[in-house]
C-alpha cells in the first residue's frame, strides 16, 4: 500500500497553523501526534480501506477437544475464515467459525472451528490492528528495547514513527533507522487519511490556542476529505467482493 511520511502531516500543520517548519518548538511535534493518534482511529474504521486488509494462511490445529488457528498477531478484526484464498477465486467456501479465549494470559485469542473435517491449510481475512502514536524523537544517547517507539527523520527531513527491535535484534545507542534499518520497523498509514489528518491536526491547534469557531470548521473540511475518500472506495472504484460464497 502506498503508505505516507508522517513528517507531511507536521510540516502540512504547520504551514496550515503559520509556523515556521525549521523553527518548530517540541510541543507542536506533540501535539500533532497526540491529535493524529486519535483522528487515526476515526479514520481507520471509517470504511473496510482495501489498504487495511489481509489474507494470511494457517493450518488447522486439532488440539483433541478444539480444532483452531491462532489470531494473527496484527489483526484488528476478523472478516472471514475462507477453503481457498479469496484473492486467487471468483467461488469460494467460507468456514463457520468463532473467536475463542480460554483467559490465560499467554494464550493469544484462537478462531475456533466448529466443521470438525476442515484440515489442513485454510486462509484468515482480516482488518490490520491501528497503529498507536507515542514515539518521542529517536535520541542517539539511547538504547532502545525492544517494542519501543521512535520517531525519526533522516538527512531530508522525512520522518515516520518506528518500533524498535525488527527481527529481535535491538538496536543499540546511536543505532537509528537510517543505518540499522533491519532492527526498526516502520509504522505504516495508509497516504490516503494525510490530507485528513493535516486538517484535524490544524483543527485540534485552533483549538489549543482557543479558536473554537474556527477550530469546528476545519475538523468538518476534515471529514469532507475523509468522505471523498470513501466515496471514492465504494461509489467511483465500486470496490466490494464479486466472490460467490458458499457456507462449509
Amino acid at each position: 500500500m502506498k503508505t505516507l511520511d508522517f513528517s507531511s502531516v507536521i510540516y502540512g500543520a504547520a504551514t496550515l497553523a503559520g509556523q515556521d517548519r525549521e523553527t518548530l518548538p517540541s510541543y507542536f511535534f506533540r501535539q500533532v501526534r497526540d491529535l493524529c493518534d486519535i483522528s487515526l482511529h476515526e479514520a481507520w474504521d471509517q470504511a473496510d480501506w482495501p489498504e487495511l486488509i489481509r489474507v494470511s494462511s494457517q493450518t488447522v490445529t486439532d488440539s483433541g477437544d478444539l480444532e483452531y488457528l491462532t489470531y494473527p498477531t496484527d489483526a484488528a478484526q476478523i472478516i472471514n475464515v475462507w477453503k481457498y484464498h479469496p484473492r486467487q477465486r471468483s467461488s469460494n467456501s467460507s468456514i463457520n467459525y468463532t473467536l475463542y479465549d480460554d483467559g490465560g494470559n499467554s494464550s493469544p485469542e484462537k478462531i475456533a472451528i466448529f466443521d470438525t473435517s476442515v484440515t489442513g491449510t485454510v486462509y484468515i481475512e482480516y482488518r490490520k490492528a491501528r497503529p498507536s502514536l507515542t514515539g518521542e524523537v529517536w535520541s542517539s544517547d539511547t538504547n532502545y528495547a525492544a517494542g519501543a517507539q521512535v520517531y525519526f527523520e533522516d538527512t531530508d527531513k522525512v520522518g515516520n514513527f518506528y518500533t524498535a527491535g525488527s527481527g529481535g535484534d535491538d538496536p543499540a545507542s546511536g543505532q537509528s533507522p537510517s543505518t540499522h534499518a533491519a532492527k526498526w520497523t516502520k509504522l505504516e498509514i495508509p497516504k490516503i487519511f494525510q490530507p485528513f489528518l493535516i486538517q484535524m491536526s490544524f483543527a485540534g491547534n485552533l483549538k489549543a490556542n482557543g479558536q473554537l469557531d474556527a477550530s469546528t470548521v476545519e475538523e468538518i473540511k476534515a471529514r469532507e476529505f475523509l468522505a471523498k475518500e470513501v466515496e471514492q472506495l465504494t461509489s467511483i472504484q465500486r470496490q466490494q467482493s464479486s466472490m460467490n460464497v458458499l457456507t462449509y
